[in-house]
């Protein structure tokens, strides 16, 4: 049997049954690493201790170093004292050289950094090396030279130093140790935590897997079962709702028809109510040029006549200024007239002061009678002005009175002139928005028009789908008939 004719139970068990195929090798090999893991662990560990075993080999030097010191003190021998002096060179060039390195944490700890605590410890070992070595040799110097009591003595006073320097390596060793230890530990519970999880999920998967597929195999043929019942059903209410839909779908065609006709009508009548309405806002933006072109020139006038007031207002103050240098002219006149008199006067005066003088008084007699006559001259003129000064102020007097009235005859005109003009503006704004309207309702006009014409296309549509879906009623038959067929297929793959 091919595996397209099987059914969905057994496809779905046989799907289960690789899916645990694949969870069981899973499961083997998360197994398998977890056992490289472990041998990873114990070399993790061993990598950990090398730096402690570095350290304690740089003890075991320093304790070599303070032997052979003792042993240099005890030493009579002058060959075995050289001997001694040159080992404890070596050992000293060797501690140094691994102190001093340009990179000596990462040295002492095989490329790993030490932490901070491990920094100042090993700083202050570092630090207290030199004056070990320096005490060292102050020693050494003392036993050469067969001293040795003072060498000796030397050498217990310089015993905190040495002290300093092992316990601060002996400390070094237990934290790098304990490190070790737990890094370790957490490595081994990581292992035993993985084991485990690695199990738990393989025999959760696999349970999950079998009950999963049992429970969707049941509901899918459940599921199956009650969906062919369901076909079966709802075919032979469809079959019975076709029936209907055909009688509907003749009715819709009738109906669709006489719609066409009733809106292509309505579509007739609203091209003429845009056409109309197109008429109506050309007359009305006819008007609101008109309108706006007369409250321009309104605008105009009552701008011209408020120069003219302003022009009439500078006529009146020079009018003023006129009469009051009319009136300065009468008083200068009326000043000249009674200088005339005292001049007359006093020619008179001369006059008769000449006569007595008798013959040496005839010359000045003859300068104060023409004195006189000026005098009488400059009267008659200095009247004459005052004369004219009273004319020229009563007509100024005149001026000044018509340009008050032609002052308040402009600001009449003026009010009038803004009147007009505002009642254009109220014109052009009433004018503005019949045109706004009138351009609105033919917008609608032609918008009804469109929509009309789309309801007649749309309707023409409906009258041909309904065609369309009588013909396809009859293919839905057929279709009923497959579904009915397809259920009996489901009904046996289930």
């Amino acid at each position: 049997m091919k595996f397209n004719e099987l059914t969905v139970s057994r496809k779905l068990q046989i799907y289960a049954f690789f899916v645990s195929l694949i969870f069981i090798f899973g499961g083997l090999m998360a197994l398998n690493s977890v056992g490289r893991l472990s041998g990873s662990i114990e070399h993790t560990y061993t990598d950990n201790m090398v730096p402690t075993i570095k350290i304690s080999g740089i003890l075991e030097q320093l304790l070599e170093y303070r032997i052979a010191l003792r042993r240099h003190i005890l030493s009579s021998n002058m060959e075995e004292m050289k001997k001694l002096s040159s080992e404890m060179a070596r050992i000293q060039s060797e501690v140094i050289a691994l102190t001093e390195a340009k990179d000596q944490y990462s040295l002492l700890a095989d490329e790993r950094d030490l932490t901070g605590e491990q920094e100042k410890i090993f700083s202050a070992f570092a630090n207290n090396l030199k004056p070990l070595f320096d005490s060292s040799q102050g020693v050494l110097q003392l036993s050469e030279s067969f001293s040795k009591e003072d060498a000796d003595r030397k050498m217990l006073i310089e015993s905190p130093v040495f002290e300093r320097s092992k316990e601060a390596l002996l400390k070094l060793i237990k934290l790098k140790e304990g490190e070790a230890k737990a890094s370790y530990e957490a490595s081994f519970s990581i292992k035993k935590t993985t084991r485990l999880m690695t199990l738990l999920i393989i025999f959760g998967g696999l349970g999950i897997v079998i009950i999963s597929s049992v429970f969707i195999t049941r509901s899918i043929s459940a599921s199956i079962n009650t969906a062919v019942t369901t076909i079966s059903t709802s075919a032979t209410q469809i079959a019975s709702t076709i029936e209907q839909h055909e009688r509907t779908a003749s009715q819709q065609v009738t109906a669709a028809s006489e719609t066409s006709a009733t809106i292509t009508e309505l579509s007739v009548s609203s091209r003429q109510s845009a056409e109309q309405a197109a008429n109506a806002a050309a007359v009305a933006e006819k008007a609101t040029t008109a309108t706006t072109q007369g409250g321009d020139a309104t605008h105009q006038a009552v701008m011209a006549m408020g120069n003219l007031k302003d022009r009439i207002a500078a006529m009146a103050d020079q009018i003023l200024r006129l009469g009051e240098q009319t009136g300065q002219i009468g008083s200068i006149a009326t000043l000249v007239k009674d200088l005339s008199g005292e001049i007359n006067m006093l020619a008179l005066n001369a006059a008769v002061e000449a006569a007595r003088a008798g013959e040496h008084g005839k010359g000045f007699a003859v300068v104060a009678g023409e004195v006189r006559k000026l005098a009488g001259q400059s009267k008659k003129s200095a009247e004459q002005a005052t004369a004219l000064v009273a004319d020229i102020q009563k007509a100024t007097n005149s001026s000044i009175m018509m340009t008050e009235e032609g002052t308040r005859t402009v600001a009449e005109v003026t009010q009038l002139a803004q009147k007009v003009a505002e009642l254009f503006s109220n014109i052009s704004g009433m004018a503005g928005n019949v045109n706004e309207n009138a351009q609105q309702v033919m917008l609608n006009a032609k918008q009804q028009s469109a929509a009309f014409t789309q309801i007649v296309e749309a309707t023409n549509n409906i009258a041909a789908g309904a065609k369309e879906t009588a013909a396809g009623i009859s293919q839905t038959k057929i279709g009923v008939q497959k579904l009915n067929e397809a259920a009996e297929n489901l009904k046996a793959i289930a």
